[in-house]
């Protein structure tokens, strides 16, 4: 009877070991994950750093188009000289009449 009453309380060996198993594969995904997420960040980090770099897009766009409509101060400088040359107003302190054309 006492040996019957040990008998009912257990279970195949191979029972037992496929528990183990199934641990150790879980244990092992866990430690997988773990490791991917030490490289991973929130999604609201990516998000609010991509909406960043929209907005300094937006701003270099606009700048850009500023840009467009003007020339460098250089370029208007030498039109107002060859104004002034032409006028015969001797130019911006290069010498009146001494550059060639």
């Amino acid at each position: 009877e006492q040996l019957r009453n040990q008998v009912a309380g257990m279970v195949a060996r191979v029972e037992l070991d496929k528990s183990q198993d199934e641990i150790a594969r879980l244990q092992a995904e866990i430690d997988r994950l773990r490791r991917v997420q030490e490289g991973m960040v929130p999604r609201a980090e990516l998000d609010a750093a991509r909406d960043g770099a929209r907005s300094l897009q937006g701003e270099v766009d606009q700048l850009r188009k500023k840009l467009e409509a003007h020339v460098p101060r250089s370029e208007l400088d030498k039109s107002q000289d060859e104004v002034s040359r032409l006028a015969g107003g001797g130019g911006r302190g290069k010498g009146a009449g001494g550059g060639t054309a």
